[in-house]
């Protein structure tokens, strides 16, 4: 039985398979007689907000929905009911990644819900392990992660070869809806200032906008120095100055856990938190697909635990990992490109023709949005490639062969 994975976000709910996953947001739509959950709901977010609802994965509970809505009685039967749309009653051996705010209650609460699934729980995981286990660079990791409705700030430190996470706190009001809403303000401020259209008079127009916020830095991602916005025949354009006061109120959330002494992961789901940090913190982007690339590792790395024990230790040597980047450093030359009978470091080739892709040493790696079109040797690149000298890399046919250069 092919393992999957079931990754706890409510900003991005994850189902699925290295090979295959499913995200959808955890939220709830009531029209009148039955529910609608994740992408199918966004567009009715401000449309209808009071029939509504996106709070029952950040605190799962047994206790009445305050205010209720439909015919659910408590966050639990809502949780039970996104699952089973989203695993589609498949019967599978699966990894549970959770956030670390959940309190032992909730975590059983949840691992009680999952009986009542068609899913069997092998392993229990605190997924910022998860995610910083593959990333980590430095003693001191923050992971930084984007809710709904909370920012969660997870400290880890590598101490004796191993792993830990220390503490997650969270922070009210700094999730991914209080973002959208204040970047609509200052959208709707500059519409104000150079059409004298306030584009904000309906939950349609609000609908409209707050698409366009999602669709325009998910598809961007190098954040470019303009973004244009339309709304009833109105074009205005906006900077990544003026859009800064929004991402300000984060930024300063996160100034409280000492970024600048730590490597910060930082988790947006495409909304670019990194762009608007102070230039001496330590800042990777990171996202949870890299969940799913790794997800025998959190078995083969525990042995010994079950589905009913949250790991939050793993086995880690950072002095290992600087070796065996020292080492392929040491081994491999520099990665060139033959283009127009040049010479072109693949790097600042790559930052011309691929800016969401980045290069270590000789492995590609592709963002989960990347635009781009690139195949090596003619066979398309997903998520990561290893590349050699005499590759044939091509994106958006441009064309380069790739050699090496040593020194």
């Amino acid at each position: 039985m092919t393992l999957h994975l079931l990754d706890i976000n409510d900003c991005k709910l994850g189902f699925g398979t290295y090979q295959e996953q499913d995200f959808h947001p955890g939220i709830a739509y009531w029209d009148g007689n039955n529910y609608t959950f994740g992408e199918l709901a966004w567009p009715k977010l401000k449309r209808c907000p009071t029939d509504m609802l996106h709070r029952y994965w950040m605190q799962p509970a047994l206790e009445p929905l305050t205010p209720p809505l439909g015919n659910a009685r408590h966050s639990a039967d809502l949780i039970h009911a996104q699952l089973d749309r989203i695993t589609q009653g498949r019967a599978t051996d699966t990894l549970i990644a959770v956030p670390g705010h959940y309190n032992d209650e909730q975590l059983s609460l949840i691992l009680g819900i999952l009986q009542a699934t068609s899913l069997e729980p092998v392993r229990l995981i605190h997924r910022s392990i998860a995610i910083t286990y593959t990333q980590a660079k430095a003693p001191r990791i923050l992971h930084l992660e984007l809710q709904l409705h909370q920012l969660a700030a997870t400290e880890l430190h590598i101490v004796d070869r191993e792993l830990t996470v220390k503490r997650t706190t969270t922070l009210a009001g700094q999730g991914l809806l209080a973002l959208r809403d204040r970047l609509l303000q200052v959208i709707n401020s500059v519409f104000i200032d150079q059409a004298r259209f306030d584009a904000l008079r309906s939950g349609k127009d609000e609908q409209d906008l707050a698409d366009q916020i999602d669709k325009l830095l998910a598809q961007d991602p190098i954040f470019q120095a303009e973004y244009y916005f339309n709304c009833h025949g109105h074009t205005v354009t906006l900077t990544h100055d003026q859009l800064r006061p929004a991402y300000q109120p984060i930024i300063d959330a996160i100034n409280r856990f000492g970024p600048g002494q730590a490597q910060c992961l930082i988790e947006d789901h495409s909304f670019k938190v990194s762009h608007f940090c102070p230039s001496d913190w330590v800042v990777d982007s990171v996202d949870s697909r890299m969940l799913f690339d790794h997800l025998s590792t959190w078995v083969e790395l525990s042995p010994h635990n079950d589905a009913f024990t949250l790991i939050d230790t793993l086995p880690f040597d950072l002095q290992a990992e600087h070796a065996q980047v020292i080492n392929s450093s040491a081994t491999h030359g520099i990665p060139y490109g033959l283009s127009n009978y040049k010479a072109i470091p693949l790097k600042h080739w790559l930052t011309q023709q691929a800016p969401s892709a980045s290069l270590d040493g000789w492995s590609l790696t592709l963002s989960s949005n990347a635009p781009e079109l690139i195949t090596v040797n003619g066979r398309l690149v997903s998520r990561q490639q290893k590349l050699t000298a005499g590759d044939t890399i091509n994106i958006n046919g441009s064309v380069m062969t790739l050699i090496e250069i040593s020194g």
